[in-house]
């Protein structure tokens, strides 16, 4: 009896040994992993961002525009979002955060990205993308960190399953943001076919994007996003069609984009997107959770 009770003391010794780490010859294995590997002249499957084995959200920085290889390059040293999914022809959520003036009220004049290229920052051209410190880009299982240099705002992500959060620590602001692009570029041309926003409190808000691309007949996101900061109010875009006929420097500079002002629900189609609106402190930090199912909100 007394051995089975000193057998059972020791193999319960050696479990919490080996589940804790702490067992003689185990080694921490993530210290091996260069999870920018592959990030190159890649894939859109291909990401330095966080996410689990096999998991649905796989939360990670996009810098390129709609183009063969979309999504992360990594000699790249802009950012243009923080998206959530990464699979063959699946993409969802990105999320930006800014500060600054984006719209006058009238025309959301920065509703656009920009190209991985530049300009930045306040050329007139430009658009809400930033520059980076490829110093400051960190990325192990589990976790990704980089600064924004446009916006002196650092970001650090990790992922579970169907979840995200995302940490933003901002500077001293008036006019500090974070923008939901519905449009944003990825590897496959979606078209918006619907997108829905709803705020259900000032740090609750809910919604779904409905996309179609050449794999996809119709693929509806839907997302929930919590704060643990209430928002002072939120505007929405949408993006009218470029009929003119100057394109020197691009066009996305010169599209009208419409903007809805202190907004509570929002439907658009095509490219549009919200950004809600707060005020910082220096290095105030805003935590964002976020949540995606491909079968409903409450899900």
């Amino acid at each position: 009896m007394k051995l089975k009770i000193i057998f059972l003391t020791l193999l319960n010794i050696i479990i919490f040994q080996i589940v804790s780490g702490q067992a003689s010859g185990v080694k921490d294995y993530n210290r091996y992993v260069n999870l920018f590997t592959g990030s190159s002249n890649s894939r859109w499957q291909m990401f330095p961002g966080p996410a689990m084995p096999f998991g649905m959200v796989k939360l990670s920085p996009d810098n390129q525009g709609n183009v063969y290889n979309g999504g992360y390059e990594y000699t790249v040293s802009s950012i243009s979002g923080f998206s959530h999914l990464h699979s063959m022809g699946i993409s969802g959520l990105s999320l930006m955060p800014v500060t600054g003036n984006f719209n006058d009220g009238i025309d959301m004049y920065k509703g656009f990205a920009g190209p991985a290229e530049g300009p930045y920052k306040n050329m007139w051209t430009s658009g809400y993308r930033s520059r980076i410190d490829k110093k400051t880009e960190t990325a192990r299982p589990g976790y990704y960190s980089v600064e924004l240099l446009d916006y002196n705002i650092q970001v650090e992500l990790t992922a579970t399953i169907r979840c995200g959060m995302l940490k933003f620590t901002y500077p001293k602001s008036n006019a500090s943001h974070i923008i939901i692009d519905y449009g944003f570029k990825c590897e496959e041309k979606n078209t918006i076919l619907d997108a829905c926003f709803k705020k259900e409190s000032p740090t609750r808000f809910v919604g779904y994007t409905k996309i179609s691309n050449q794999w996809i007949d119709s693929l509806v996101v839907y997302f929930v996003i919590e704060l643990n900061k209430a928002i002072e109010s939120a505007d929405a875009w949408t993006t009218l069609p470029y009929t003119g006929k100057e394109d020197m420097f691009g066009t996305d500079f010169r599209k009208k984009r419409p903007v809805q002002t202190n907004i509570t629900e929002f439907r658009g189609k095509g490219e549009c997107g919200v950004i809600l609106n707060f005020s910082t402190r220096q290095k105030e930090v805003v935590l964002v959770q976020t949540a995606i199912s491909f079968v409903s909100i409450e899900q």
